[in-house]
């Protein structure tokens, strides 16, 4: 066994540093701005008994709890030792973000003193007022950190003496709202871990461990204790530098010679996206021996894309190991061999959730999925995979992973609540789904409803107490959870709120922006979204409590989970003060803040590492630009992006806006619509030879669970939402059609499906695609669609209403998926609050800037053989229109999808959409091209050409199935005279 294992307590283990090697070095904290800090074994010994003296002689006794909310420095890790030191038992704080509310952090730290009847809080000079007054009535003190270099006076004392299986140091698992949950560890349990992860490694004494992780999360903390306690070095940086200079991870690598470094998934591609070659000039990465991905689902492409990036720098072939753990069992519990390459089981996904069996089917084949292998238990830990009952299943069953092992938590400190159901017969059910294959471990899924992002671990339940405290009655249910993002490597945090009274608009952005500000406040944690949805939609279970997971499918299937973007263009084709505006909606969008100014710092408005890294994918794929993370940080506003952004090729700035245009102007500009899902930088060729390979075939019939409308035509009071008037419209259109194909009440059930009120039309429609228990049938004809998009020009879908365009969405780029997809609609659905009440003049001029946009990026997504998807009869706004008499009534049919097809050569594909209530069968099916006319008649021609046989098509499609037109189609069509516009 390890030489670890012969020291009793950590205090016995730090203490021979000095004894072995006074004079070498402990380590070494690495600044972005300033020198490194180098502290050596005699002078870390003398400052660690120091503390641990200080800390005694102002009431801190033995297994008292000590919370540290410091920063990333030396002066943390001196203060932790030395409450180890004392006898205390110290547990890290988040740190406290300079720029943010000092309030707000003092009242999470109160929340989890008063949790675990801590005896003291030791924080930084600056915070010390708030916290004594807002500690003052809890019996907790506030100690003031003294700066280390200062703080050298001689203090005689001894320490006390410390058993082994004395608390050593505590946890927090995840969020601080509702009961936190603290887990402690004595120093025989941290020391029998740190020596079976130290033979895991292989690790020696002059291992040199480089870490930016910060000492709060598990794996920071016992990385930097294994450091110390069995390796040579520990090289730290604080995650913010890392933050703005991820460059100084692997130079610190090299200038130290650094051989182990932990990392969650997410960063690899941090690094890889963030970091330049000019950064690395010199660098050797040769030293560097084990690289580990663990704290957050893992994904091979990942390290594959960070590998393939810096091998050039030496990065040796086989470097990375996969790992598994959890704090409940102080750190770790698996790991991959050092030095052996990545071990990809590809698995049936059909038959990992509906057999519960890891199937092995040929790579890439389809319906395949990848699971990476997770390695073997360490040593002196039992990995089980049982089933609902608690039977131990056999290889390749998939299950829940349990554990037991001598380094395993007792229980949650002063919650024992929460540990209900997490104990059977002595195994700790961790709450990960995986099976065992060769005897290593495979993780797949998650049973319990933890999100993990960034290698944070946080419960749903401490983002939905916040949400409930913020929203109180204007909400009912609410409900958190990730959501993957492969593009960041990890999982993003997502809140939906069911609505329990309508706010109004503005009330509705002020709460949204305060969940989102608490929850960074309180949680470290920026939230990718906040949804608000009406009553019912969130899915309940049986016994009425809250599904995460299916609310989570539904949120993914509804197209939430998208993250379309705009197609790659420059910034030169903006104007000064659109592109400005663009930047600061970009901010906005990704820390989830309203009001951002030109001025505002990213970090002190809440961005961290995973917002960073946001931001500049987002920037990167909408303007084709690489932006250097180090220069962005220097000054990170949005003032500076936008100079970095304006620069031409030769590095010189571009002319830029006038002083009192951009910054002062109101922002009437549109909001961004359906952005094209992809840009074309993401793929090749082999596209269009690989894309389309598993379409199915025509006419194939999608079964879809209408239960909900089928429950729901039964009900009286659901007829009684098309009120009379609707009544009397449906027979005068019937009339002006003159071949009604259904009748009256057939009718009405047909417009539930399309438009029903109360907004619940976008829902209707997902589950029509996306439900499985049928009482209707969807059929679904896209053989001209495959058609005409494998010529690669680009395809236009001209439809009648978005209710199609959500369905052709679904089925469009879940199947083809297309280098880009775009949606143009009305320009009234994109004007800002208030531009409604603009001059008439003034409305008409931004509804044309809002119509040309739509047009260029449109084109720009056709060029790059990508789909639009068109509203050719809208009612306002997106051109002047050609009028065109359409039973009896002069209707004006815009012209952008022909001026689009003329410009780009795409072809114009109608899509026709029919119900029919009887047979309880909708069908969708894309008809034949429009033909764009010969190329020597006049553009005006061709354009007008392509207009009239839309409308042709239109007025077929209304006599074929009049009950699916919308009510404010039918009703704006027929109260407009003849004489109309």
């Amino acid at each position: 066994m390890n030489e670890i294992t012969n020291y009793p307590t950590l205090v016995d283990a730090i203490s021979s540093r000095k004894e072995r090697d006074p004079y070498g070095l402990a380590c070494v904290f690495l600044s972005e701005d300033g020198p490194a800090r180098a502290v050596d074994n005699s002078r870390f010994h003398d400052d660690m008994k120091q503390c641990a003296l200080g800390l005694m002689e102002q009431g801190v006794g033995g297994g008292e709890t000590v919370l540290l909310a410091l920063d990333h420095d030396y002066g943390l890790i001196r203060n932790f030792w030395g409450a180890v030191c004392c006898g205390a038992v110290p547990s890290v704080m988040t740190y406290w973000r300079a720029g943010s509310d000092p309030d707000a952090y003092a009242r999470k730290i109160v929340r989890l003193a008063v949790a675990v009847q801590a005896r003291a809080v030791i924080t930084l000079p600056e915070l010390c007022p708030v916290f004594t007054a807002a500690l003052e009535k809890t019996g907790c003190m506030v100690i003031e950190a003294r700066d280390p270099d200062e703080d050298r006076a001689g203090m005689a004392g001894s320490l006390p003496g410390i058993e082994p299986g004395q608390t050593a140091l505590m946890q927090f698992t995840s969020g601080t709202t509702g009961t936190p949950k603290a887990i402690r560890f004595s120093h025989r349990a941290v020391l029998d871990h740190i020596a079976t992860s130290a033979d895991t490694y292989r690790m020696t004494r002059d291992w040199v461990y480089v870490s930016w992780l910060p000492f709060y999360h598990d794996m920071g903390m016992i990385g930097h204790i294994r450091s110390l306690l069995h390796g040579g070095l520990l090289v730290s940086m604080s995650p913010r530098d890392w933050l703005r200079r991820p460059e100084m991870l692997l130079r610190a690598v090299h200038e130290y010679r650094g051989t182990l470094t932990n990392m969650p998934n997410f960063s690899f591609d941090y690094c890889t996206r963030r970091i330049r070659d000019e950064h690395l000039a010199g660098v050797d990465l040769g030293s560097w021996r084990v690289i580990t991905n663990g704290a957050e689902p893992v994904l091979p492409e990942s390290m594959l894309r960070f590998s393939e990036r810096f091998k050039a720098y030496g990065l040796r072939e086989n470097v990375f190991a996969i790992g598994y753990g959890m704090a409940e069992n102080v750190c770790g519990i698996s790991m991959t061999t050092p030095g052996q390459a990545l071990s990809v089981d590809w698995v049936s996904a059909e038959g990992l959730h509906a057999q519960g069996r890891a199937v092995p089917v040929e790579p890439g084949s389809p319906g395949a999925r990848a699971v990476v292998s997770c390695g073997y238990p360490y040593s002196g830990i039992d990995l089980a995979v049982m089933d609902d009952r608690g039977e131990r299943l056999a290889e390749r069953e998939v299950g829940e992973i349990a554990i037991r092992s001598n380094t395993l938590f007792a229980g949650y400190y002063r919650a024992p609540e929460a540990e209900e159901g997490a104990f059977h017969d002595g195994w700790f059910r961790t709450g990960d789904i995986g099976y065992v294959a060769g005897g290593q471990l495979h993780v797949c899924d998650r049973k319990k409803d933890l999100i993990i992002s960034g290698g944070k671990n946080v419960h749903p339940h401490a983002i939905e107490s916040i949400a409930a405290g913020v929203f109180c009655e204007s909400a009912a249910r609410c409900a958190a959870f990730g959501v993957s993002d492969p593009g960041l490597g990890t999982e993003l945090p997502v809140l939906v709120i069911e609505r329990r009274r309508q706010p109004d608009d503005a009330e509705e952005r002020e709460l949204i922006l305060r969940v989102r500000r608490q929850v960074g406040e309180e949680l470290d944690l920026s939230l990718a979204d906040v949804r608000m949805v009406p009553r019912g939609w969130l899915v309940k279970t049986t016994s009425g409590k809250l599904a995460r997971a299916a609310s989570r499918k539904k949120y993914i299937e509804e197209g939430y989970g998208h993250s379309p973007r705009e197609f790659t263009f420059s910034p030169e084709d903006l104007a000064p003060d659109r592109l400005h505006r663009t930047v600061i909606r970009l901010f906005e969008m990704v820390l989830g803040a309203g009001g951002v100014g030109p001025d505002d710092d990213f970090i002190r408005l809440g961005g961290d590492s995973l917002s960073a890294l946001r931001l500049f994918i987002e920037i990167e794929e909408r303007f084709g630009r690489n932006i250097p993370a180090a220069e962005f940080f220097q000054r990170p506003t949005v003032r500076h992006m936008v100079e970095i952004l304006s620069r031409d090729q030769d590095g010189e700035a571009s002319e830029g806006p006038g002083p009192d245009d951009p910054w002062n102007a109101e922002d009437m500009q549109s909001r961004p619509a359906g952005k094209p899902e992809m840009s074309l930088t993401d793929y090749n060729e082999e596209l269009r030879e690989t894309s389309l390979s598993g379409m199915k075939r025509s006419g194939f019939v999608y079964k879809s669970r209408l239960s909900f409308l089928t429950w729901l035509y039964g009900h009286g009071w659901a007829r009684q939402m098309f009120k009379p008037g609707y009544t009397s419209l449906h027979r005068r259109f019937y009339a002006l059609l003159e071949n009604p194909v259904q009748s009256e009440s057939d009718s009405a059930r047909c417009a539930l499906i399309i438009m029903s009120p109360g907004g619940i039309q976008k829902q209707l429609l997902n589950q029509l695609v996306l439900n499985k228990r049928s009482c209707w049938s969807l059929k679904v004809d896209m053989a001209r669609l495959e058609s005409a998009y494998r010529q690669g020009k680009g395809v236009i879908i001209a439809g009648r209403h978005a209710g199609i365009a959500l369905l052709v969405r679904e089925l469009a780029l879940g199947r083809l998926k297309p280098n880009g997809y775009y949606f143009i609609k009305m320009a009234a659905g994109f004007l800002g609050q208030g531009g409604e009440a603009l001059p008439p003049r003034e409305l008409k001029r931004l509804r044309l800037s809002i119509f040309l946009d739509q047009l260029l990026i449109g084109k720009r997504v056709l060029s790059g053989g990508g789909i639009v998807f068109i509203l050719p009869d809208a009612r306002e706004g997106l051109s002047r229109g050609i009028p065109i008499i359409f039973h009896g009534r002069k209707r004006n049919f815009k012209t952008g999808f022909a001026e689009l097809a003329l410009e780009t050569g795409s072809p114009v594909l109608p899509v026709s959409m029919g119900i029919d209530v009887h047979r309880r069968e909708m069908t969708l099916a894309f008809l034949d091209p429009l033909d764009n006319g010969p190329g020597d008649t006049p553009h005006a021609g061709r354009v007008e050409g392509l207009v009239r046989q839309y409308a042709e098509f239109l007025r077929e499609e209304w006599n074929r199935c009049p009950g699916s037109v919308f009510f404010k189609h039918i009703k704006a069509h027929l109260v407009i005279p003849p004489s109309g516009r």
